[in-house]
């Protein structure tokens, strides 16, 4: 953002755009990117931006991981988010749960004494 502003001021002044990325050491083309990407941004907004981005990659790799253990539960092909799938893995996912909550209840009742 800084390089970005320091362009603009330079360009505003009457430098040219390569002449102000070659004085930042940035290329044109990159100026032009982060010009698109960030020009009318103020700061905080940009690292919103990047927060978001981030967040955003962050659970597309959920996403991924979810879809890959659906896979391996055989739930193969399709999209992940279709009816026949969601019921799948969530079936495959209760099942599970009810199988470790009872050997768990289990495990229980067996510990406490009978009168």
């Amino acid at each position: 953002m800084t390089l970005l502003r320091q362009i603009e001021v330079e360009m505003a002044n009457g430098k040219t755009t390569p002449q102000a990325c070659k004085e930042t050491q940035i290329t044109a083309q990159t100026y032009y990117r982060w010009r698109k990407e960030f020009g009318g941004l103020k700061l905080d907004q940009a690292k919103r931006l990047k927060e978001l981005e981030r967040e955003n990659a962050k659970l597309k790799r959920l996403v991924g991981a979810i879809a890959g253990e659906a896979d391996s539960e055989g739930c193969s092909g399709g999209k992940l988010l279709s009816p026949e799938r969601r019921r799948g893995v969530l079936r495959s996912h209760f099942d599970e749960r009810e199988q470790y909550e009872s050997s768990y209840s289990n495990e229980i009742s067996a510990t406490i004494p009978t009168p």
